[in-house]
């Protein structure tokens, strides 16, 4: 469910979401370097932006459930399977929404680089927040 936040944890916790999921694709990132590319407003649609949106929220989900697991644990082993497991899951939520990781990752990446698709996701997550109030 959508949270009432001010803006700037809001920011936080859209980067946190998007770090969770970054670590997915790390490994991919460390075979291959490269530039981070991010994109501008303009070439981010409103659907994709409803998409990423929805899915972060699904992603945070998760890593909130994941939190409290990871730390009741002690062995390294089995913490890496609980994340590989809700990394996975993550994947599958972002997928659930239309978008794959690395669409996903690039949007989020975008947020910190691009103030007006900050804004039009934080209207956006505004939006949906209310859609979710009218629909209980």
């Amino acid at each position: 469910m959508f949270r009432r936040e001010s803006q700037a944890p809001a920011i936080r916790t859209a980067m946190t979401g998007a770090v969770c999921l970054l670590f997915v694709t790390a490994g991919l990132a460390a075979q291959a370097p490269q530039e981070q590319e991010t994109v501008s407003s303009a070439d981010v649609s409103e659907q994709e932006l409803e998409q990423f949106t929805r899915g972060l929220n699904d992603v945070l989900e998760i890593q909130e459930e994941l939190e409290p697991q990871l730390s009741s644990v002690q062995d390294p082993a089995q913490a890496q399977q609980l994340q590989q497991q809700a990394n996975a899951r993550m994947i599958e939520a972002i997928k659930a929404y239309g978008l794959d990781v690395d669409q996903y990752n690039l949007i989020s990446r975008s947020l910190s680089e691009d103030p007006e698709l900050n804004q039009r996701f934080q209207a956006m997550r505004q939006k949906l927040e209310e859609l979710e109030e009218e629909e209980e």
